[in-house]
Parts: structure tokens; sequence; C-alpha cells
């Protein structure tokens, strides 16, 4: 089961974009504050879940998502980074191969 804020933040919103209203990106950035590690799978899953395909940043909010789940002890999970056409997915891989880290086995 994902965290708390991280529930309050799906049902906020389908998918996080700049279509927020403002009333709406304030509550969504107090509940990406509260998020906190370690993020568990699922956790992951459904912040990835909130991502845009078309990439769109929400006002800025989708990079902090992305930097929660980077610094998740568990990150990267490869079978997660499967949809080539997803712009965030797409943002994922070229930042770890930067790293330099290659999928296990």
């Amino acid at each position: 089961m994902p965290q708390d804020p991280i529930d309050r933040l799906r049902a906020l919103a389908p998918r996080l974009d700049d279509s927020l209203e403002q009333p709406q990106l304030n509550e969504a950035r107090a509940l990406v504050a509260q998020i906190e590690q370690p993020l568990s799978r699922e956790d992951i899953d459904t912040l990835l879940e909130l991502l845009p395909a078309e990439g769109d940043t929400a006002h800025g909010l989708n990079w902090d998502i992305l930097h929660l789940i980077e610094a998740a002890p568990l990150w990267p999970v490869w079978e997660l980074l499967s949809d080539i056409d997803h712009r965030w997915v797409e943002v994922f891989i070229a930042r770890i191969r930067n790293g330099d880290c290659a999928p296990r086995g």
C-alpha cells in the first residue's frame, strides 16, 4: 500500500501536469513534501503513474517526484522502465545511463 501522501496525491489528480489549478498545485507540492524515504516498490510505481507520458513538468513538481524516485534505495526498478513511449521513462533511462548504471542480470 502506498504511503498516505502518495495516495492523497493520486486522489488529487490522475496525472500531474500543467493543467493543475494553483490550489491543486499548492496541495500537490505539500503532499510531495510529506513523502518519506525509503520508498517501496509500490510507492515508486504509483509515483511513476502520476507522471504524464508527454513529459509535462506540472510547473516543476514532477522534477521533485523524479528526485524522490531516484533517491529510493530500490531505484532503479528496471521492469517499471519498459514504456519507451513515455517521456519521463526516457528521462529516467538517460539519467541512469549518465550515472553509468546498467540492469542487473
